[in-house]
């Protein structure tokens, strides 16, 4: 595990320290926490850009998707 610090400006501090709060959780723990699901997050929207942007695959309707998925 890798230690950082980091500086936040106190309205941002204040605003973690209410969202930690509401979820029974110290700053401490919720920063890593929401950290993880972010970079998750953009992680998956990378994934999605580079799918989208290959111009090889064949593009398909929502609805001809779910029809594929029920054969």
């Amino acid at each position: 595990m890798v230690e950082v610090t980091a500086n936040f400006s106190d309205e941002i501090f204040s605003l973690m320290s209410i969202l930690a709060s509401k979820r029974g959780l110290s700053v401490q723990e919720y920063l890593p926490r929401k950290m993880d699901e972010v970079f998750e997050d953009e992680e998956d929207i990378l994934d999605a850009q580079a799918i989208l942007a290959d111009e090889d695959d064949e593009i398909i309707s929502h609805e001809e998707f779910w029809r594929g998925l029920k054969s």
